[in-house]
């Protein structure tokens, strides 16, 4: 019979000797919720130009979903990646995902691990240095706040750049030339 803190239940002692011996009633108090998931593994590697991660889990049970999550300075988390569909089995699955948009720069990379229930329990956070052969140009922030927009040129050629910034119905925006030196590498661009 389950029990609550106001469960009362009635019994009466006779004088039979199983009616009142010490050990006729036994209590058990046992949590009734899930032990936490347990993450094994977090691992991320450059693949090609996108990022590779993946996780192990233990004891598999109650998860809703995961999502990947990703930083440039390991503290402030976005979400990249979504809605990854668990096993469930009780068992030790293996999960991959990828970051087709690499920052470009030393990133972190954390799981989300959403339970039935509706609690939310993260991975360790991974680090990943940025690979140094890879030409990128970032833009950040998407979308643009403040009307500031940072342009990363990362392993590009020196010279002209015509940069075009267009609005989701097509109107121009911005339109300006930057001028790339060598060594030079960030650049902070003011939208009207």
């Amino acid at each position: 019979t389950p029990f609550s803190a106001q469960t009362y239940y009635a019994f009466t002692i006779s004088n039979l000797p199983a009616s009142s011996a010490t050990d006729r009633f036994i209590i058990i108090f046992k949590q009734a919720t899930m032990l936490p998931v347990t993450f094994v593994n977090v691992d991320a590697q450059w693949n090609n130009k996108n990022i590779a991660i993946g996780w192990k889990m233990q004891d598999e049970l109650n998860i809703a979903g995961y999502t990947i999550e990703r930083s440039a300075d390991g503290l402030s988390f976005t979400t990249i990646a979504g809605n990854t569909v668990p096993e469930n089995t009780g068992g030790n699955p293996a999960y991959q995902a990828e970051d087709i948009y690499p920052l470009g720069t030393t990133s972190y990379y954390r799981i989300k691990a959403l339970e039935t229930g509706g609690r939310i329990f993260y991975s360790d956070v991974v680090r990943l240095e940025m690979k140094p052969d890879v030409p990128l140009i970032t833009i950040a922030p998407n979308p643009v706040t403040d009307k500031k927009l940072q342009i990363r040129f990362i392993n590009q050629p020196p010279g002209k750049y015509r940069l075009k910034v267009m609005a989701s119905n097509g109107q121009e925006i911005l339109s300006t030339i930057i001028n790339l030196g060598p060594g030079l590498d960030l650049h902070v661009v003011l939208a009207r």
